[in-house]
């Protein structure tokens, strides 16, 4: 499956992509956020929908994440839970619409009280690569073993994934490493799948790639930027500063969870 390396004028210069698997309240809520930042962007939903088919409302562009797609991109998805670790893949999907740069979501990202503005202030940029806290990780960080064993890579770089941005031209330079990669881990099932913070820094950096990071940027709006620690959205909100959190939850059973 090949896919169109530059981006037409015709279309739009950013889209916006939301990773999920079903329609939720948490999706929605996103949706308004990024709608209010980009209200000229195209809302994409990447949809896995490798386990069964989901129900969406009318009038969301819905592009599913099945196996039959992920075989025709050449992509690897026999062993361990892709769809957690391989967020990446959604870059890869959405190569099927038009724009020149994708930002990329998770639903448990919060913007709040303006904070929005950043990532309008961001997409000004021409880099290649934005996202957060992107460069080395320890030498004990567990993906980065994984990685090398599956690559000719000689040094393992990371980038935070629940908000990036990336070029179409990074992009389709990741799904040729991504099938590289995936070629080798059918031929050796010892290998583990590399995940996508230490494949998309990785290939991005390697190339020479332009990035941007922007909680080196903006540290102050980033207080709330973790990975453990999860945090109900109207705490976040009652801070009363501009702030881009993650993991947050719209609904209080998934905090006690």
């Amino acid at each position: 499956m090949a896919f169109r390396l530059r981006w037409s004028r015709q279309s739009p210069r950013t889209a916006v992509a939301i990773r999920c698997i079903g329609h939720t309240p948490e999706v929605d809520q996103l949706a308004d956020d990024l709608r209010h930042a980009f209200p000229d962007a195209p809302i994409l939903y990447i949809s896995d929908q490798r386990s069964r088919a989901r129900k969406w409302p009318a009038g969301r562009d819905v592009l599913p994440i099945t196996r039959k797609k992920l075989d025709d991109l050449g992509l690897f998805h026999a062993r361990e839970n892709v769809g957690w670790k391989c967020g990446d893949y959604c870059y890869y999907v959405a190569l099927e619409r038009e724009w020149e740069y994708l930002w990329l979501v998770e639903p448990d990202v919060a913007f709040v009280n303006g904070a929005s503005d950043i990532l309008v202030k961001a997409d000004t940029s021409t880099a290649d690569l934005i996202g957060t806290r992107i460069g080395q990780r320890n030498p004990s960080w567990p993906w980065a073993e994984r990685l090398a064993k599956a690559s000719d890579f000689a040094e393992i770089r990371a980038v935070f994934f629940p908000l990036t941005r990336v070029s179409r031209r990074l992009a389709v330079s990741l799904l040729e490493a991504r099938r590289v990669i995936s070629a080798r881990l059918a031929a050796d099932d010892t290998l583990r799948v590399p995940n996508d913070e230490s494949v998309v820094a990785t290939v991005a950096l390697e190339s020479g790639a332009s990035t941007l990071d922007l909680k080196a940027e903006h540290p102050e709006v980033f207080d709330l930027w973790t990975w453990g620690v999860k945090f109900w959205r109207p705490d976040v909100e009652a801070q009363g500063r501009p702030l881009i959190a993650h993991p947050v939850y719209s609904r209080e059973e998934f905090v006690e969870r």
